[in-house]
């Protein structure tokens, strides 16, 4: 994610500050978290298709669950605050102040304030007050550490925040940096994380390009000056209702089992040289609370034990927007011929024996899937 860094001129030679919003949800273990993958086979014998055996037909159910926070993930936000001697500091201050107006219990930020040198001024926290009063009472002068503001706040966010919350940083600046370190950096870093950048441009002089790339490399919101709708609408990117989105399972059936039908029917079937049955579904997105089923109807081709999954998963944008994938545990199902009947055959000796000869019997009957216990 390297950003090229260009000048423009806002519309109607406004001049005003810039307004950047980093979204993202930390900690990378969480990956696939609040998707719960589950699936039951029945019955887990069956007989073989086509052998005239009952049941031949197992019925494999598929669910993928949203779990997670009721509503919405809550948000930690961190607001980066350009004080440097170009900075329109006071356009800046009621940005964010509209946007902390819209947060809700369970909401918490921080602050950090940039100039030559970028400074921690309020770790995280659910006192929005104290956070008001911090924005307040910011001057400015200096240079612009943008790069290192940056990476300050996503340090306070990865270090303090909570591993089920939406991770944002609200960054007030005209976009340029000109000390410390490059914020494309910062950007690749984003991009990795799962950070999306937001950005409302609020000067005639922003780095117009560097704002709009940030947001559409990472899937974020990018608006070229303020507006009365602005912190609606950064607030409902902000809010994160889905468990996971872009959800696709692939089920990947051995060679010993056959497909024979499902609800809702795959979006795709291949069948591969080996054998093997690829079934895909295009799911899509699954709302915290919301869940999503199939049925598949499975049938034994040959006798054995079968694994119900070779390296099936579910790959999906978890609820940060980071690709993920998650291993679909196989279960097993058993695959049996009908008991064939028992064939009885004897011999006995002498073939012609007189009277009061004593006769021998040998049991030479069989059982082709089983032995004789009994005659």
């Amino acid at each position: 994610m390297i950003a090229m860094k260009r000048r423009n001129t806002a519309a109607g030679g406004i001049t005003l500050a810039a307004f950047l919003i980093v979204l993202a949800v930390g900690g990378s273990a969480l990956a696939g978290g609040y998707i719960q993958v589950q699936q039951t086979v029945v019955p887990d014998e069956v007989y073989l298709a086509g052998s005239g055996g009952s049941p031949e037909t197992a019925t494999l159910t598929l669910t993928l669950t949203g779990t997670g926070p009721r509503g919405r993930f809550p948000i930690d936000c961190m607001l980066v605050i350009d004080v440097s001697a170009t900075a329109q500091i006071d356009v800046a201050k009621e940005a964010a102040f509209g946007i902390l107006s819209k947060f809700k219990e369970g909401d918490r930020a921080g602050v950090v304030a940039f100039a030559t040198e970028a400074h921690l001024i309020v770790p995280l926290t659910d006192d929005l007050t104290r956070v008001k009063q911090a924005i307040s009472d910011l001057s400015r002068g200096g240079k612009s550490a943008l790069g290192d503001a940056l990476k300050l706040a996503r340090q306070q966010l990865t270090n303090e925040g909570r591993p089920d919350a939406v991770l944002a940083e609200v960054l007030l600046t005209d976009g340029q940096s000109n000390s410390g370190s490059d914020p494309a950096v910062e950007e690749k870093m984003a991009k990795e994380l799962g950070i999306k950048l937001i950005s409302i441009g609020i000067g005639n002089l922003i780095d117009r390009n560097l704002l709009e790339q940030f947001a559409s490399e990472t899937g974020g919101l990018f608006l070229p000056r303020p507006r009365d709708d602005a912190p609606e609408r950064i607030m409902a990117r902000l809010a994160v209702t889905s468990a996971g989105g872009e959800i696709t399972v692939k089920k990947i059936l051995p060679a010993g089992i056959s497909y024979a039908g499902g609800d809702p029917a795959p979006t795709q079937i291949d069948q591969g040289a080996d054998g093997m049955t690829v079934l895909t579904w295009r799911v899509g997105s699954i709302g915290l609370g919301a869940r999503w089923t199939a049925t598949v109807l499975l049938n034994g081709t040959k006798v054995g034990e079968w694994a119900t999954d070779a390296d099936s998963v579910v790959t999906m944008d978890d609820f940060r927007g980071v690709p993920t994938t998650i291993d679909i545990s196989p279960l097993t199902l058993r695959v049996i011929a009908p008991n064939a009947a028992p064939i009885a055959a004897f011999t006995y000796g002498p073939e012609e024996p007189s009277t009061s000869e004593a006769v021998s019997f040998t049991d030479e009957s069989s059982d082709s899937d089983g032995k004789v216990v009994a005659w």
